[in-house]
C-alpha cells in the first residue's frame, strides 16, 4: 500500500471510530451523517472509486436511511420533507451501489462476502422503505444466498434474513390484495406472498428460538437443550 493509501486509511479509520462514538453518545444522526460526507470528501474528492472508501459510503447510507425511518415514524413530520427523504434514499442508494462493486471488483486479496451481504440487507431495507416490496425480496435473498455460505444456518445473521423476507412478502401480499380488487388475476399472487411471509417468518422463529436457548444453556439458566422451539 502505497503512502498516500496509508493516509486515506489512517483517515477513514479514524472517520469510522469518531461516527461509533458520535452514535454511542446518540449524537444527531444528521451531525453524523455531515462527520462521513466531510471525509468521503477530503479523502476521494474527485474519484470516488477508491477501495478504501466503500466503508465509509456503507456507513453513511446506513446513517441516511436510519434518518429517513426516524421521519417517517415522525407522525407530525412536515410533508416537505417527503422530497428530502427521496433525495437522501438516492445518496443512501448511490453509496451503497458503489461500495457494494469496489467490494466485489476488489484485488486485494481479501474476502469481501460479509460486506456484499450487509450491502445487500442495507438495499432491502431501502426497498421496503421504498415501497418496493418485490425488490427488497430479490436483494434480501442475495444476502441470505452469500450468508448461508459464510454462517451456519442457526445463526442471526440467516434469521434476520428470513425476517426480512418475511415482512416483505407480507406487504407484497397486502398490495396484491388491495390491487385484485380491479384484477383478480393477483388474489392467486397475494395468497402465495402471504404463504411465503408465513414460512419465512416461522424460520427466523424457529432460529431464534434456539439461539435463546443455546444462550440460556451457556448462561446455566437451562441445563439442555431439550426444549422444543419449532
Amino acid at each position: 500500500m502505497s503512502a498516500s493509501k496509508d493516509s486515506i486509511q489512517e483517515q477513514v479509520n479514524a472517520c469510522l471510530k469518531k461516527v461509533d462514538e458520535m452514535k454511542e453518545k446518540n449524537e444527531d444522526l444528521e451531525k453524523i451523517a455531515d462527520e462521513i460526507t466531510t471525509t468521503l470528501n477530503a479523502v476521494c474528492p474527485v474519484d470516488e472509486t477508491i477501495l478504501e472508501a466503500a466503508p465509509l459510503q456503507y456507513k453513511l447510507a446506513c446513517i441516511l436511511i436510519d434518518i429517513v425511518h426516524k421521519r417517517s415514524d415522525d407522525e407530525n413530520a412536515d410533508e416537505e420533507l417527503d422530497g428530502v427523504n427521496e433525495d437522501d434514499m438516492q445518496i443512501a442508494w448511490e453509496n451503497l451501489e458503489s461500495a457494494r462493486i469496489l467490494y466485489k471488483n476488489a484485488e486485494d486479496g481479501k474476502d469481501y462476502r460479509k460486506e456484499i451481504a450487509d450491502i445487500y440487507m442495507s438495499l432491502g431495507d431501502l426497498d421496503m422503505e421504498k415501497g418496493d416490496f418485490e425488490a427488497a425480496v430479490n436483494d434480501t435473498k442475495e444476502a441470505l444466498k452469500i450468508r448461508s455460505e459464510l454462517f451456519p444456518e442457526v445463526s442471526r445473521k440467516i434469521a434476520d434474513c428470513y425476517f426480512f423476507l418475511g415482512i416483505s412478502y407480507f406487504y407484497m401480499a397486502q398490495n396484491n390484495a388491495l390491487l385484485s380488487e380491479d384484477d383478480k388475476s393477483l388474489e392467486k399472487v397475494a395468497e402465495e406472498n402471504a404463504k411465503e411471509s408465513k414460512t419465512n417468518l416461522e424460520k427466523s422463529r424457529s432460529i431464534f428460538g434456539k439461539l435463546c436457548v443455546e444462550k440460556a444453556v451457556e448462561l446455566k439458566v437451562l441445563e439442555t437443550k431439550e426444549e422444543d422451539w419449532e
